[in-house]
């Protein structure tokens, strides 16, 4: 896959479904998750860590620590990754706008609605089979 960005390359996914372009560029390739137990994690740390309270590295320099932009683009490119069938179709856009609402209730400062939106999140990838 010459040319193709690094979430292509490790995920195999040669177009996503979704444009990120309402994220801001990230300045380091972040985890990317590839099972459905991998975007789970990745969920729960989600509702557990934002807006702005993720897990920090100390010996991470800043622009490398876990942001809410950083988890929200692990987010999408799992989906696109673990439900990229056709089959999934359906499913993967209702994941990647509950994505994105919660984005946009997390900068908006509304915790609690965006923590629920997690848990919405988590329930359609729980009973989305891959």
């Amino acid at each position: 896959m010459r040319g193709a960005t690094r979430a292509e390359r490790i995920t195999g996914v040669d177009k996503v479904s979704v444009s990120y372009s309402y994220l801001p560029k990230l300045r380091f390739d972040p985890y990317l998750p590839i099972t459905k137990g991998q975007i789970l994690e990745v969920q729960a740390s989600l509702v557990l860590g934002a807006p702005s309270s993720f897990f920090r590295f100390d010996d991470a320099p800043d622009y490398m620590q876990q942001t809410l932009e950083s988890t929200i683009y692990q987010l999408h490119t799992g989906v696109d990754h673990v439900f990229g069938k056709e089959r999934h179709a359906r499913a993967r856009e209702q994941m990647h706008e509950i994505i994105r609402k919660a984005y946009y209730t997390f900068k908006d400062g509304s915790v609690h609605d965006g923590r629920s939106l997690g848990f919405e999140l988590e329930d359609l990838i729980r009973d989305t089979k891959p």
